[in-house]
């Protein structure tokens, strides 16, 4: 201490890669540092910031007669703290503390992870309306394949137009029935630009008015799309509308209430049930009667919704009262300047059993 790389008054030193992303990082504040004294961490166990800045910054003094402990036990008085049994000073020890490779086991490893901030909780009702939600499921298609004619030109299975005005035609054969949000999609991240699109239903349709769309993260979302028929002919018409190159890969048609697998009767959306052919009456006594299979004790299940409505007996084995196991994935990014820095991925997996 008492240097111009360590100065008394405070500073902060910090880890970073060649890419500038930091790895660690602490720093000292104003009085923490003595002349020819180093500093120290107390407790091994201790992960203090004051400031919530991400740094650590709870050390203490050496106590060493030295002033340092080079290669040494720490000696400072956040190793101790006062056995109330002995009156005496009792040395803190760090505790085992266990590294897994692999992805967590269950909840109760997660519990166990060490971290500076208390875990943020949820119940089990918010966790299974993701779960519902995830389960919705998506129509892909690609557009190589299914091109008919235009000034696209196709190029590693993605269709590219140089020069506003271009545009392109492709159809798409027994789409099942339901109603649908399109999207059309890029595999290039960095696309900007509008492109206009029409949708026709049937060889012998017409094609619906231009509607134009702005690429938002390599997506052009579309309004709804309601087929009629068990299975339907699609046909897809856009016009680059930008000075822009335009570089398209598939489109995906996101149904609007379709649930593939057992739904969660206690947590799904009134909207969700209607496309099993649940009556709206039905609909209202689910909800009013939720959590089915724990109220007044008296442990109602599905069959006793049969008595309020029989239609339901065809379907009963696409619903559940609990649903069972999920895997959830998620991505998070660091991206200074739009460009990708570092990521990681979260895996969680709920487990809700009978």
């Amino acid at each position: 201490m008492g240097s111009d790389m360590f100065p008394n008054a405070g500073g902060r030193i910090v880890l970073r890669t060649p890419g500038g992303m930091r790895v660690d990082g602490v720093e000292w504040g104003d009085g923490q540092g003595k002349d020819y004294v180093s500093l120290e961490r107390g407790d091994p166990t201790e992960r203090k910031d004051s400031n919530g800045n991400g740094l650590y910054d709870g050390w203490y003094n050496s106590e060493s007669k030295t002033g340092a402990t080079p290669g040494e036990v720490n000696n400072n008085s956040g190793m101790y703290t006062l056995d109330p049994s002995t009156g005496k000073p009792q040395l803190h020890t760090l505790g085992e503390i266990k590294m897994y490779n692999r992805p967590l086991a269950g909840l109760q490893e997660m519990l166990d992870l060490s971290s500076g901030a208390a875990w943020k909780k949820f119940t089990v009702a918010d966790a299974a309306r993701m779960v519902d939600r995830f389960a919705y499921e998506a129509l892909s298609y690609d557009l190589s394949g299914h091109f008919l004619l235009g000034d696209f030109s196709e190029e590693n299975n993605n269709f590219i137009a140089n020069a506003m005005g271009s545009s392109g035609e492709w159809k798409f054969t027994e789409v099942p029935k339901g109603s649908y949000f399109l999207c059309v999609l890029s595999d290039d991240l960095d696309i900007v630009g509008e492109i206009e699109v029409a949708l026709k239903i049937g060889d012998n349709g017409e094609y619906s008015a231009p509607v134009k769309l702005l690429f938002q993260q390599s997506a052009a979302l579309y309004a709804e799309v309601t087929l009629k028929d068990k299975t339907n002919t699609l046909y897809l018409k856009v016009v680059n509308k930008s000075e822009n190159k335009c570089s398209l890969k598939k489109i995906v048609l996101e149904p609007v209430y379709s649930v593939k697998g057992r739904l969660n009767i206690n947590t799904a959306s009134p909207q969700a049930l209607k496309s099993f052919s649940v009556s709206e009456g039905l609909v209202n006594m689910i909800k009013a009667n939720r959590p089915i299979g724990e109220r007044d004790a008296r442990m109602l299940g599905i069959g006793e919704l049969f008595e309020a409505d029989n239609s339901l007996i065809s379907t009963h084995k696409s619903f559940c009262l609990k649903s069972d196991t999920y895997e959830i994935l998620s991505r998070g990014e660091f991206m200074p300047a739009d460009k990708t820095m570092a990521y990681q991925i979260i895996r969680a997996v709920i487990e809700r059993g009978d």
